[in-house]
């Protein structure tokens, strides 16, 4: 029997901790928090969230993400992630090949305390609304640093488009966790030679509108508490734990794609800004 090389352990690893993710998410029941304040929530703040969540999308997407990229080094981190794809080539063992994922932690972990951050003191002043331009923002800082980490763009119509059905996939549950990892790991397969460079504009703006809508759902009791001074820094909390749970997830499937995708032969030309 041969051998697997590095990049299959590691890809067998990483397709254990996708299944045992899926398995969580199909058993997901809805928070409990939930429960106890659904006959609390006003009836047209599901319908205002969800309007706020699609404009912040349609800000950045739509009308360019010039502020999130001022706020991280991506010529920095490009040139990082060179360095570990050259080591990894030169000497594939676990360590290289490891450290594509761990450098995908620890932008985790720091857009996390950041987004927790501002989340419970906009919190304790009883701003919830105003911050979902915020929120969003350092949601995609997260996901825009992942994808350059595993060294994947992150401007062009195919790769937004693929951000937007990460961030609806990672918070799914029941069958239809099921259903959107199929359409995810379809998606990576269609793409491991071809670019995802282009995306037709109705099928685009549907899906925007689609995981718009699932954030804002998946946030609204939370958003809502956040909402109330004091109270709210238990809604501005939420704001990590989201950036943290969709991050976690975004950085499973861009390993995927590594992982999967055939070696350059050339280096992996980005996005141009």
């Amino acid at each position: 029997m041969k051998k697997k090389s590095p990049a299959e352990l590691a890809l067998r690893r990483l397709e254990k901790k996708e299944c045992n993710l899926l398995e969580k998410k199909m058993l997901r029941d809805a928070p409990l928090i939930n429960r106890l304040l659904a006959d609390r929530i006003p009836p047209k703040l599901q319908d205002t969230l969800r309007q706020a969540f699609l404009h912040a999308f349609e800000t950045v997407f739509v009308h360019g993400g010039t502020v999130i990229r001022k706020t991280f080094s991506e010529e920095k981190q490009k040139a990082e992630y060179d360095i570990r794809r050259y080591t990894a080539e030169v000497q594939p063992n676990k360590k290289n090949i490891k450290a594509f994922s761990k450098k995908a932690g620890q932008i985790r972990a720091g857009n996390t305390a950041l987004s927790g951050t501002v989340g419970v003191t906009l919190g304790l002043l009883g701003i919830g609304l105003p911050d979902i331009p915020l929120f969003v923002g350092f949601l995609l800082k997260n996901i825009y640093e992942t994808a350059i980490a595993n060294g994947y763009g992150y401007q062009t119509p195919g790769e937004q488009y693929f951000i937007l059905l990460l961030i609806e996939s990672a918070l799914s549950s029941g069958e239809d966790a099921l259903d959107r990892e199929t359409l995810v790991n379809a998606w990576i397969d269609a793409h491991r030679a071809i670019p995802a460079g282009t995306q037709k504009p109705e099928v685009f703006r549907a899906q925007m509108k689609q995981t718009a809508y699932a954030l804002a759902d998946a946030v609204l009791y939370m958003k809502f508490i956040q909402g109330i001074p004091i109270v709210g820094a238990a809604g501005g909390i939420s704001d990590a734990v989201c950036v943290s749970q969709i991050g976690t997830y975004a950085a499973y499937k861009y390993e995927r794609r590594r992982l999967m995708t055939p070696k350059p032969k050339v280096r992996i030309t980005y996005d141009q800004p």
